[in-house]
């Protein structure tokens, strides 16, 4: 994973951390990554990779 996807990935989890509403499921942020051209849409070992991390 490259490091643009892991700075974007611990700051969702940080956000998360400071307010329970605003947390996002593993799921939800490989989605956001997708849309944002980050990695392709396709990447599920990108969500086992980002699920192992929030766990």
């Amino acid at each position: 994973m490259i490091k643009t996807v892991k700075s974007y990935t611990e700051g969702y989890f940080i956000v998360g951390n400071m307010n329970r509403i605003d947390r996002m499921t593993a799921k939800n942020m490989v989605e956001q990554l997708s849309n944002m051209g980050e990695i392709q849409a396709e990447g599920v070992s990108e969500l086992t990779k980002v699920a192992s991390w929030i766990t």
